[in-house]
């Protein structure tokens, strides 16, 4: 009931332009797609993705990213756990974390919604009933 749905195995692409102009193909890991769809549903919960069209919503949202090359001091400290051979694309409240040309994993950058990011937001969204749990405001 709150297991996340599986994905097709099919090998999909994405593309981006290198600095020197040439176009790479990235691969999307289930990890990637996974979290995409769980975190797509638990930041905009009025529109619930549908996880059979998560690899187009997916691809729409990183042809329009763009790649991240300046880092605050606050954000490389966050983003160092992924080693120096890592991309960094960001669009509309998402980062896409781009190694060895295949897409790792999708996590919320917007300011106040990081908190999103955590599992337990994520993995339970569409019940009602344990999500209660997770709210401290709400009448139990």
């Amino acid at each position: 009931m709150n297991e996340t749905p599986a994905f097709s195995p099919t090998e999909t692409t994405l593309r981006y332009r290198n600095p020197r102009g040439k176009e790479v193909l990235v691969r999307v890991s289930q990890h990637a797609k996974q979290r995409f769809w769980n975190r797509w549903n638990a930041l905009y919960p009025n529109s619930p993705l549908d996880y059979q069209n998560v690899h187009a919503k997916l691809a729409e949202y990183f042809g329009r990213s763009v790649r991240l090359t300046q880092f605050s001091r606050k954000l490389t400290v966050r983003l160092a756990r992924y080693g120096k051979d890592t991309l960094f694309f960001k669009t509309n409240g998402f980062t896409f974390i781009v190694q060895d040309a295949t897409l790792i994993t999708v996590e919320i950058s917007d300011r106040g919604k990081r908190h999103l990011n955590k599992e337990r937001y994520t993995s339970s969204f569409h019940d009602p009933e344990s999500s209660q749990a997770y709210c401290p405001s709400h009448p139990r």
